[in-house]
Parts: C-alpha cells; structure tokens; sequence
C-alpha cells in the first residue's frame, strides 16, 4: 500500500512539473493546440494514475482481507460433542454481559439452527438464562406461564410468523427443560390470544384495568388490517396508555404487572410517533434496558433480532443497536448472520434464491476459505472499511463491519425456513 501511494505521488508531481514547463513553451499558433498541451493532457494523465491508484487500493484491501481470514477465521462444528465447537468463543464472551444474535434474513433456516446450538452452548457454559426476541413485550410474556401447552403452539402465538418452525419449537423446549427465561421486546403488534390471557391473568383482582387493557388490545387487533384507519387511531391510542400508566403507577405490582405497565409506557411514545422510521428501533431498545436493569438485572441475556436492528453503527441515529451499544458499551457483543448459496424465505414464507453477492463482498470473502460455517472477529484493521454485503439474500447494502458487529458468521449453502401454520 505504501509503495502503491509513493508511485502515486511521484506521477503527480510529473504532472505538476509538466504544466509548469509547458506555461513557458511559445504560444501555438492554434489556440485549440493550447487548450489540449495546457489542460487536457494532464487532466486526463491525472485520471489515469487515480484510476490505476484506486485499482490497485482495491485489489490490495482485498488481498488483505483474504489474508486475515485465512489467519484468523474459525470453523464452527456443530457436530462437536459438548459444544466444543463453540469453544472459541469462551475468553471473546467471558466478560460480556449481552449478546446480540442478528441474521441478514428472518427465513433462513441454518440461521435458527445455528442460534439453537449457540443458545444451549451460551447457557450451558457461560451461564446466560435469558432469551429476549424481536417480538412483542406481553406475546412472549404469557409463553412463560403457558408450561403445559405444546411448544410450537406457544412459539405460533408468542413470536413473529417468520419463527413459527419446527427448529424454533425446540428451542422452546429446550428453554423450558433448562430453566431459561423467554421474553420479548417488540412494541410492533402480532395478533394472538395470549395479551387477553396474560391481563385476565395478571390483574384478575383488578378489573378496571384488566378491562381497559383489554379494551385497548381489542381495538388494535380490530384495526391493524386497515392501515388508514390504524394511523388515524394513534393519537388516541398513545393518549389511552398515557391515562392507563398513571393509573398503574399509584399500584404496588408484581414483576408480571411491571412487565405489563413497562409495555404501556412504551406505547405511548410509540402510537404517538409510528409513522417515523426509527421509532420501533427506539422503543425495542428501552425494554431491553429496562428489562436488563429491572426484572433480569443480575442475568446474562441473549438477544435474537435482524441484522438491521442490532447494527452497532446504522445511519439513523435511533436504530436498535446503537442505542444499545451507547448504552452497555463493553458489556456487549454483537453478532452478525451472513450467509451465501442456497434459498431463504421472505417474511411472508415466500422462499427465493439468494443472490450471488458478487466480487469483493463480505460474503464472497469469508466463503472462500472453503468452511461450512465461519465465525470471524471484526476487530481486524481490514474490517474498518465499507464493504458490500446482501440484505435479506437479495438486496444489496454497504456497511463497516468492525463498526457494526464485534464477530460475522457467515453460512455457506442454505435453505428457506418452512413456516407452520
């Protein structure tokens, strides 16, 4: 590289002297001549050297980046027995208190069976008893007093569709069997019956506010598939949960209602500015902090989110992520899913080819070293920089890795999740 910047200064100063000497030649007769000795030649010679310095600069970060993936890349067996093929991981999380699990598409299943293993290896060996998913706040809540319902009904009623899979079904069992704690953190609403059943159950000695709860969950679910309609509700909607959280907060309440006012003090903000991008991304990060900080204090928690919602370093400055990271700095680590070759679904369970990323992606990179599944720190130099990758499996998007994840997994050779009904 620093050769490359010396050949590149030494042009330019050719260049220079060039024009200082031709502004002493004679005059040519033809003014079009002076135009082209003055001015177009050395322009268009500049041009080049530029050119050929930015070829080369590319291919060089490239070298070098495919250089620090083969010296530092780990392959993640997941055959291993007692999750030693995680056991890479143990001094890099040690000190970590919340880790973000992120994937580039919600369809993609080698991503939900990679999380599955990463989640019994993080709470079998490094102690982490929560799990907190993109969904919402009271869906989730009920999946942890619903003990005697089959697990893929709880996951159909407590998590966004795109996880209702056979995979995600025996994470819950799992969860169960070991004694971790289920949540979510989402002010989006999902449909379900399980908000009805958590207010019934939570204030059952208090059927003023049960009603109104339910009132309220009636009325969104009522106009969620009217989206005019719905926007037209919000300001009284956000007004509504103002009055119900002054009413909740003169009451003494058990975790189970603190989990239920924390829900209300979110929708507040969040009806009152739906319609602005980053308002979801605001709200899920305040019920992390207040569920790390409150109900799950002295625990280690595990995050399962999109890519986009756990970026440490997004554009907008409200995003998920990086309020998250402002926020417990050193105490977190963010992981991001790539993947390359092979089918995803959409959100809708529409499955598709994922796009070849191309030449010089992250994916292309990290795929070459030839492992099925390859973990990567960010830390490396050649990370500080931005590199295309795909979003979704179809959509192309530049990012900084080091500035938006600690680590990469990327998976080689995928397929579409099979959603159930």
């Amino acid at each position: 590289m620093k050769k490359a910047k010396a050949i590149a200064k030494k042009e330019v100063i050719k260049v220079q002297r060039a024009t200082q000497k031709s502004k002493l030649v004679s005059q040519p007769f033809f003014p079009e001549q002076r135009i082209n000795l003055l001015t177009h030649q050395p322009i268009m010679r500049l041009t080049l050297i530029l050119i050929t310095f930015i070829i080369h600069f590319t291919a060089t970060a490239q070298d070098n980046l495919s250089t620090t993936i083969q010296q530092h890349a780990k392959e993640i067996n997941t055959t291993a027995p007692d999750f030693k093929g995680f056991s890479f991981l143990d001094t890099m999380l040690q000190n970590k208190r919340i880790v973000l699990l992120g994937e580039s598409s919600h369809g993609t299943e080698e991503y939900s069976q990679t999380k599955l293993q990463l989640i019994q290896y993080l709470h079998e060996k490094l102690g982490f008893k929560v799990l907190l998913f993109e969904s919402p706040m009271t869906n989730t809540a009920y999946g942890n007093l619903a003990t005697n319902t089959p697990a893929n009904e709880v996951v159909r009623n407590s998590l966004q569709s795109f996880w209702n899979t056979a995979t995600v079904a025996r994470l819950f069992d799992y969860s169960r069997k070991n004694n971790m704690q289920l949540g979510g953190f989402d002010p989006q609403y999902v449909r379900s019956p399980y908000p009805a059943l958590l207010y019934t159950q939570a204030f059952s000695d208090q059927p003023a506010i049960k009603n109104t709860l339910l009132k309220l969950d009636s009325r969104i679910a009522e106009n969620l598939t009217q989206p005019r309609l719905f926007l037209s509700l919000k300001d009284s909607l956000s007004t509504a949960f103002a009055t119900l959280n002054n009413q909740l907060a003169t009451l003494q309440l058990s975790p189970l209602q603190q989990w239920i006012k924390q829900m209300v003090t979110t929708n507040i903000s969040y009806y009152a500015r739906i319609e602005e991008g980053d308002q979801r991304d605001s709200c899920m990060a305040k019920n992390i902090i207040w569920l790390a900080e409150n109900l799950y204090a002295n625990e280690k928690i595990i995050i399962w989110a999109h890519n986009t919602h756990i970026d440490k370093k997004p554009n907008h400055k409200k995003m998920m992520g990086k309020l998250l990271a402002a926020h417990f700095k050193d105490q977190l680590y963010a992981v991001g899913l790539y993947m390359i070759n092979g089918t995803t679904a959409l959100n809708n369970g529409k499955p598709i080819i994922v796009k070849e990323p191309g030449k010089g992606s992250l994916e292309a990179a990290l795929a070459a070293i030839g492992f099925k599944s390859t973990f990567i720190e960010t830390k490396h130099a050649v990370f500080d920089r931005r590199i295309p990758t795909l979003h979704m499996g179809k959509d192309k998007q530049v990012l900084n890795p080091q500035k938006s994840f600690d680590a990469i997994i990327l998976i080689n050779g995928v397929h579409a999740a099979i959603f159930e009904h």
